[in-house]
């Protein structure tokens, strides 16, 4: 298990420097494959995950110094999207920008009561990544993400809740950190092959047409069906299939009560 936290007091904002190191680490944790059971992602203190992008150092930023960082960040959102492992956000504090945009690419977001959130760039000036405005709408659907990315207000967590920005809120971080490491590694002791292709699926079948989505379980099942993970799992379920029926019901499948 991973615990990525962003350490940028007082508000942990996202400076060119600390969008480099995430995208270099989160393409490390990518290389190591299997290793990597999970990955929570969190901020340092408790009042900010992340105040979103560093306002002081777009002061005076040129358009091409300006696209190097939008494509940079660009690359962090893919790579949270797109790597096997669970990806968690642990939200202690205000989510807003670039903060909130990391947790509309996360598996699992979590959040104490206290957490704010916000897409407010339109209100200054910028708008959020094309990639983000996408994932609103997928998250939020299209009535909330409008007004979410028309409107630039800040959310408090209940609402956040409501929309579906957040999966689950705590009262403080002690229980923030304990359920985002429990989730993760539940969801990272299942064998890599399913969750990496149940990852890619969710990602892929938004536009996809029947022909694709068939090719893609075709192209899964080739990937998991037969790997020593899988086989233990099947074989485990299969063993208490056929366990003597001690008092099970015949025909109630595993999991059922004994």
């Amino acid at each position: 298990m991973v615990v990525l936290t962003i350490h940028r007091p007082p508000a942990n904002a996202l400076d060119n420097a600390t969008v480099m190191a995430l995208r270099r680490t989160l393409e490390e944790l990518a290389r190591r494959g299997n290793e990597v059971k999970g990955i929570v992602l969190t901020g340092h203190g408790d009042r900010f995950f992340s105040a979103g992008g560093d306002v002081k150092e777009l002061e005076g930023l040129t358009v091409r110094g300006g696209i190097a960082r939008v494509l940079a960040f660009h690359d962090v959102i893919s790579l949270m999207e797109r790597i096997d492992a669970p990806v968690v956000c642990a939200v202690n504090g205000y989510a807003v920008g670039g903060g909130a945009e990391f947790c509309l690419f996360s598996d699992y977001r979590v959040a104490v009561r206290s957490a704010r959130f916000g897409l407010p760039e339109v209100n200054h000036g910028l708008l959020p990544a094309a990639k983000s405005i996408r994932q609103a709408v997928r998250v939020m659907g299209l009535r909330e993400a409008r007004k979410v990315l028309y409107g630039g207000a800040i959310m408090d967590a209940e609402e956040a809740l409501r929309v579906g920005f957040v999966d689950d809120l705590v009262d403080d971080r002690v229980e923030l950190m304990g359920k985002a490491i429990s989730w993760a590694q539940s969801v990272g002791s299942k064998p890599r092959a399913l969750t990496g292709a149940l990852k890619r699926t969710i990602l892929h079948t938004a536009g996809s047409t029947d022909t694709e989505m068939k090719r893609m379980t075709v192209d899964d099942f080739r990937r998991y069906f037969g790997t020593p993970e899988v086989r233990e799992q099947m074989r485990s379920v299969l063993q208490r299939w056929e366990r003597p029926r001690r008092g099970n019901r015949k025909g109630e499948p595993p999991g059922g009560t004994e």
